[in-house]
């Protein structure tokens, strides 16, 4: 950081005491203007905080919608808002599994479009579902889907197979439900609009 206090000399004489004190009041004023490591207020920014090509490091996951996210977060859940993700899965035999896991900050409103493919070995076993779904999460509850789960197209050459959109806490999950005897390829492609809440 830029200096922020330099020290007026003390030489003895009777301007001692009127130094010394203008010192102290020059380094209250000084640590006033640096962030506390403790917490202690005032501890807020109030200009661009530059940290020159460094990097912070040991970071927590982010909580709220303008928490910093880490780069585990990114890759664990495979989803960057606004960009579409591809996820692909396999199921055999009649299987259920998690294709995608999406997480909702707190305090955010997020609209979910899910196009989902699968493709048997034989080209007899196709399916296609797309869904758009709003899901909030308000702060003290878990987060929920607002109104229906929005499927808003389903083809199926086998109607066994399946595909879900539902939450499990404070994430979304994209689930589908293979055939019986049957391997399929699953692709996912996911893409979210968020705004925080106030």
């Amino acid at each position: 950081m830029g200096k922020i206090y330099t020290p007026t000399s003390i030489n003895g004489g009777n301007q001692t005491q009127t130094t010394l004190n203008q010192n102290f009041s020059d380094i209250e004023v000084a640590l006033e203007d640096v962030l506390s490591r403790s917490g202690a207020a005032p501890n807020t920014m109030s200009d661009v905080f530059d940290l020159n090509s460094n990097r912070a490091i040991n970071g927590s996951d982010a909580i709220n919608p303008t928490d910093l996210v880490t780069l585990r977060q990114i890759t664990d859940t495979g989803l960057l808002p606004g960009q579409d993700q591809v996820f692909i899965g396999t199921t055999v035999n009649s299987q259920v599994i998690s294709l995608a896991l999406v997480p909702i900050l707190e305090k955010a409103s997020v609209l979910l479009n899910a196009e989902i493919v699968g493709a048997g070995a034989g080209s007899s076993e196709q399916f296609a579902y797309s869904f758009k779904v709003l899901v909030y999460r308000d702060g003290v509850n878990p987060a929920a889907i607002q109104g229906s789960s929005g499927t808003i197209f389903e083809v199926e050459s086998d109607a066994s197979a399946d595909a879900t959109i539902l939450v499990v806490g404070n994430d979304v999950v994209v689930q589908v439900t293979g055939v019986a005897a049957q391997t399929i390829q699953w692709k996912a492609v996911i893409k979210t609009t968020e705004q925080a809440g106030i």
